[in-house]
């Protein structure tokens, strides 16, 4: 928005003892012009220019096979804030980045928003895509770029839902009491209040299943010395010395007799924000017409 000085022959016109009315004339005068050049507004003096990333799935876009990212269900959404205390008019445009070597990618028309001082604005993936050719199936990969004539807050939020591989690690063992008597009864609470044991006794000996879903790369379980280890501290969690753990677990002889690894999958989800730095820039563009 420009800034209009009041012509010195109003203010020579006001000014004398009559100074204060000529001020407040001449201020009126200045709101008046500024005014009508917001409604008179012909072309939009790019100052600073934002460019965000998107990555969009659904209609009227691609799959992102091949797209540069790992398949996934992808939403952008950019957030923009006018941080000023008047109207501001920029311009938005799509942009669509295709791997090199490619045909280069559509540019959009440019489309205006205004924002009252201190509004706000979302543009999503339906959004951008509004801005592109109807006609044409787009990859979903490339840029909104952001042209306006004041410094924003431009904030850009990205989500994917994808799948994940996982792991189900399955193992039976039989655990063999050798010490003095039967199996001491902090080892046989500890093993019966974990959800993912289950036990059967055949007089000495124990039939234990641990059963769960785990990392992928947590293969220890596989391992019954792992497995010892666990209970150790575990017991230690409980409130028994290191010493005492060890001594009652080192009777414990173990058997793997069942082991059993499972792959099943699951989704994962993803949130990230960044917020948009700008570019100094410093040209003129006509004004585009309004968004719908």
């Amino acid at each position: 928005m420009r800034t209009h000085e009041v012509p010195e022959a109003i203010r020579a016109r006001c000014g004398g003892r009559h100074g204060d009315l000529g001020l407040l004339i001449a201020l009126a005068w200045r709101d008046a012009s500024s005014e009508a050049s917001v409604d008179q507004q012909q072309s939009i003096g790019v100052r600073w220019q934002y460019s965000a990333k998107f990555l969009c799935s659904g209609p009227g876009w691609l799959p992102l096979d091949g797209a540069g990212v790992v398949p996934a269900e992808y939403k952008t959404a950019v957030n923009i804030h006018n941080i000023s205390q008047s109207p501001v008019t920029f311009a938005k445009k799509g942009t669509i980045a295709n791997v090199e070597g490619e045909a280069q990618g559509s540019i959009s028309p440019r489309r205006a928003v205004t924002l009252p001082a201190d509004g706000a604005v979302e543009v999503d993936c339906a959004d951008i895509r509004s801005l592109l050719p109807e006609d044409m199936d787009l990859t979903p990969n490339g840029f909104l770029v952001i042209e306006s004539p004041v410094r924003l807050d431009v904030v850009a939020v990205y989500t994917s839902l994808h799948k994940q591989i996982e792991t189900r690690h399955k193992l039976t063992v039989r655990a063999q009491w050798k010490g003095e008597g039967s199996w001491p009864q902090p080892l046989l609470d500890l093993l019966s209040s974990e959800s993912w044991y289950s036990i059967e006794s055949t007089e000495s000996w124990y039939s234990i299943e641990y059963s769960g879903w785990v990392d992928t790369d947590y293969i220890g379980w596989v391992d019954p010395t792992s497995l010892v280890e666990s209970w150790v501290q575990a017991l230690v969690d409980r409130g028994m010395s290191p010493e005492d753990a060890e001594a009652m677990v080192a009777n414990v002889d173990l058997e793997v007799v069942d082991p059993d690894l499972g792959v099943g999958t699951g989704v994962g989800q993803s949130l990230d924000v960044e917020a948009i730095s700008p570019q100094a820039v410093r040209y003129e563009i006509p004004l585009p017409a309004p968004a719908q």
